[in-house]
């Protein structure tokens, strides 16, 4: 009894212990979560360290930092023929980081951001929710769904829906889903209604008005705004919107009024929790980070940066394991028929779909049990066929790159008039090798890097410039300074490397370097006695460096990548030449040392020279021979199109948006896209970037690697002079090295930026241009990425697509874009190669047969059993052993 009376008032009493459940979840009201968000505090210390790390971990490598900060202010040419607008854009993270400081200075009554991190202000508080929100949106306003912070907050109150509110009196849940039709008429479907009814106002205001005023204020992933209301239409028909800006809408409430005269509806904010427990708990797990507090001791226990003291093997850490993160299973909480017929009006569909299943005809999908990502449609008798990509990111790639491929082929052959609509509708991208392999297949006259790959580059800050002067370029020289170690720095070396083994329990990923090799080469070089020979060992060990900083046999180095002979992560070298499509000479580091100036948002900066980036896949046999084996024939399946259009409602990102451009640009394809806002253009993409680096993945990458780069190549470096000037110790290292947050934020940002070759060598990167369609349809259409019942709405889209005078819509230009540099549709006959793979894969399958057998039979002819045999790997066990079995006069086999 005391125990209920306990709960019922903490219920009543702290904000974060309301809400009611619904399956596995809390449904809080907004005025519930609110109080709950606005009830957590931050500690001063945990905020200084935050904002460090935001500043030196974030900020600094985001790729677009200058571009951003006024992207109107960016010396840059286009190709001759090409003319389009830049995205509009100031936000200066600087100077808003600076603001942030500002106020946390004056919310703590503080006289300078320095003391935070004073010892009498560790108690110091402001409000969590306060500071979070002034980051988040910070990189919110960039508009790139690359970049983002994400409050830790978030963990606990992941999204939020719209319901009615009658639902949360009656503590029930039933999202409202709102839907326009193709004349802007706005219809909402409510739990207590069977069939969607009209609205004529939202909170007093045109109901298409109300939905672009709340996708512009909180959706803030695609440069476009017109993409954003797209994406904000499907959110209201899944019933759930991400709450990874950290914001919720403004009011709590909004009524919507119907055309029938029905009694109007109150729709509410409804903010769905993982978790619910008391104010203290949640504060407590969301402000710590298990990673930050164990690396802290471990470079306390380990970090002596003392270049002339022999380090000892450090001690395993008696660390408890991570506490695993809340995973969302958005699953669990859908509650309404999303594959429900699009409303009907005077007996007819509003988007036709109806009329549009008569002409278009599935010819199958990929996986075929199951939810699938990828379809292939044959529309209006063979008039074209459609091939449409929900996303280039797959659980499980080679399965799904054969699927794609088998899929693609099958489709080439319902292909009777040689036109092809790619559909990439919310793909939001994927791994960048897919994109490059469907371009080849699609554009097969691409057969070189040189015309294949798009072009990237990076931002060269201070940071990355002493990293490359410190690691990149020199392993020759480290061979070389072996000649000069003594025998107690050989040992020390050695010993320290192998000891970031303990950082595993740390960073719970691997360390880059062969500790197994390591522990070998150790106990080797304290068997010999002369100093000149370990000086040997170690030498022979660094030139196969290779078996040394990879992690295991037949595994790439993270450190150097997979080409590189001078590379440091993450420059590895594994770039090519855009010019010739090969490594770059006379060295792999040379567009990170022979950097480029640009005069891009009003500041000059460095930027690597352009490469060529993840870009092997169309071009590698043995992954020829291997999709042979799975069923599948990339030069099989290759096909010149006589005309290819590209299908986008605005949301392709990143792999995707790489593709249509490429294809625009370099094959002459058509663009189509729909819905948006009226009057406004919408670019083709949402976002280009180039690639994402997630943080939580980035920094034990580059943490291992500066403290390997140390270790080797010693402490008067540039890297190691950071290391260990005076405060380096009380500042955690964080100019330095990237170390995990404080808390349980989550952050990502763009790393290398995405080029389009054919607009030009003085481009700005492809996120920036705004690329409107050659034709965009006033058609607003429920879809999703992963809910295929939702598909056959795009049937009408196809269905006039392919009706349409691709030549004619290519031809025609307006809002003053021109696409002048963009390549035609090629014309002269493309003659396939003659696909080998099969007799390939025959013979090496039988060669290899063949080879065991023979390697099988001559080991057992040449290699008798051994008589007491025994197998010893180390050398030191050997020689002890060896002694006392020669002086039995037994036999030994020793395996060196």
């Amino acid at each position: 009894a005391l125990l209920t009376a306990g709960l019922v008032a903490d219920a009543a009493t702290d904000p974060c212990m309301g809400g009611f459940p619904f399956r596995k979840f809390f449904i809080f009201t907004h005025e519930e979560a609110t109080k709950c968000m606005s009830s957590m505090q931050i500690t001063a210390p945990t905020v200084s360290h935050t904002l460090s790390h935001l500043q030196y971990g974030l900020v600094d490598v985001y790729s677009y930092e200058h571009i951003a900060s006024d992207s109107t202010q960016c010396q840059q040419e286009l190709a001759a023929g090409c003319q389009m607008p830049v995205h509009p854009m100031k936000v200066d993270l600087n100077a808003r980081l600076d603001a942030v400081r500002s106020n946390v200075v004056s919310d703590m009554r503080l006289s300078s951001v320095e003391d935070l991190d004073l010892p009498e202000n560790v108690n110091r508080t402001m409000s969590a929710r306060d500071f979070h929100e002034q980051v988040a949106r910070m990189f919110w306003d960039l508009d790139d769904a690359h970049t983002l912070y994400v409050p830790p907050y978030c963990k606990a109150f992941p999204f939020y829906s719209f319901v009615e509110a009658t639902d949360l009196k009656n503590k029930t849940y039933d999202p409202v889903g709102l839907l326009v039709g193709r004349d802007k008429i706005v219809y909402a479907e409510t739990g207590r209604d069977t069939r969607p009814k009209e609205v004529v106002s939202i909170d007093g205001e045109a109901p298409f008005d109300w939905l672009v005023d709340q996708a512009a204020s909180t959706v803030g992933n695609y440069k476009s705004r017109g993409a954003r209301l797209n994406f904000y239409l499907n959110q209201f028909m899944s019933g759930i919107f991400p709450l990874s800006g950290g914001t919720l809408p403004s009011k709590p409430e909004y009524l919507i009024r119907f055309a029938d005269n029905s009694p109007p509806l109150r729709m509410s904010v409804a903010v769905v929790s993982q978790l619910q427990t008391t104010t203290s708990k949640l504060e407590a797990y969301i402000h710590s980070n298990p990673k930050w507090d164990k690396l802290q001791q471990w470079l306390d226990a380990n970090l002596a940066w003392e270049p002339d003291s022999a380090a000892v093997e450090a001690a395993e850490l008696a660390l408890a394991q991570e506490e695993e993160d809340l995973v969302v299973d958005f699953q669990q909480l859908r509650v309404r028929r999303s594959g429900e017929a699009p409303v009907e009006q005077d007996g007819e569909e509003v988007f036709g779909r109806r009329l549009a299943e008569n002409k278009v005809r599935k010819i199958g999908t990929y996986p075929e049990n199951g939810d699938p990502m990828i379809a292939a449609y044959t529309v209006n008798d063979g008039e074209a066929v459609v091939f449409k990509m929900s996303t280039f990111a797959f659980p499980q790639p080679l399965e799904a790159m054969a699927g794609m491929i088998q899929l693609y082929a099958r489709m080439v052959e319902f292909a009777t008039q040689d036109r092809l609509i790619l559909d990439v509708t919310d793909n939001g991208g994927g791994i960048v090798e897919f994109a490059n392999l469907l371009t080849m297949l699609i554009a097969p006259r691409l057969d070189t890097a040189q015309q294949l790959c798009s072009e990237y580059a990076a931002k060269m800050d201070e940071r990355w410039e002493l990293w490359i002067d410190s690691f990149g370029g020199k392993w020759e020289d480290l061979v070389t300074a072996t000649s000069r170690l003594s025998g107690e720095q050989i040992d020390s070396l050695l010993t320290r490397l192998i000891s970031l083994k303990s950082l595993e329990t740390v960073t719970q990923v691997e360390v880059p370097i062969n500790i197994s090799e390591l522990s070998k080469l150790r106990d080797r070089t304290r068997y010999v006695s002369g100093v000149g020979q370990k000086r040997k060992l170690v030498a022979d060990a660094l030139r196969r460096r290779d078996q040394v900083l990879a992690a295991g046999p037949f595994q790439q180095s993270i450190l150097v990548g997979a080409n590189s002979s001078e590379g440091w992560f993450p420059f590895t070298g594994d770039v090519l030449d855009p010019k010739t499509g090969e490594p770059f000479t006379p060295s792999s580091m040379t567009p990170y040392q022979d950097t480029r100036k640009h005069n891009w948002g009003g500041a000059t900066s460095n930027y690597t020279q352009r490469y060529l980036l993840a870009c092997t896949a169309a071009f590698n046999e043995a992954l020829d021979l291997l999709m042979w084996s799975l069923g599948a024939s990339i030069t099989g399946a290759k096909h010149q199109w006589k005309e290819v259009a590209v299908v986008t409602n605005g949301l392709c990102g990143s792999a995707c948006s790489l593709i249509a451009s490429k294809l625009q640009f370099a094959e002459g394809a058509t663009m189509f896209s729909y819905g948006g806002i009226p009057g406004e253009l919408m670019d083709t993409s949402a976002f280009a970037g180039g690639n994402v680096e997630e943080y939580s993945k980035f920094w034990p990458q580059v943490l291992y690697a500066a403290l390997i780069g140390d270790i080797m190549y010693g402490p008067d470096t540039p890297i190691g002079r950071k290391l260990r000037t005076p405060g380096a110790v009380r500042d955690h290292y964080v100019k330095t090295l990237l170390l995990p947050l404080p808390t349980k934020a989550i952050t990502r940002f763009n790393f290398n930026m995405m080029f389009l070759r054919e607009l030009g060598p003085d481009s700005l990167p492809r996120e920036w241009y705004n690329m409107p369609a050659h034709r965009h349809y006033q058609a607003w259409i429920v879809t999703s990425d992963h809910d295929s019942r939702l598909w056959p709405n795009l049937y009408p889209v196809y269905a006039k697509v392919a009706s349409e005078n691709w030549t004619e819509v290519r031809n025609f230009s307006s809002f003053g874009v021109k696409y002048g540099c963009a390549n035609d549709p090629p014309t002269e006959p493309y003659h396939k190669p003659w696909d080998w793979g099969v007799y390939v894969y025959t013979v090496s399958t039988f060669i290899s047969l063949c080879f065991c057998g023979c390697v099988a039979l001559c080991m057992r002819l040449l290699c008798p059993p051994v008589k007491e045999g025994r197998i010893l790997a180390r050398p030191v066990d050997a020689h002890v052993e060896l002694t006392a079995m020669q002086a039995q006069g037994r036999v030994m086999v020793v395996v060196p």
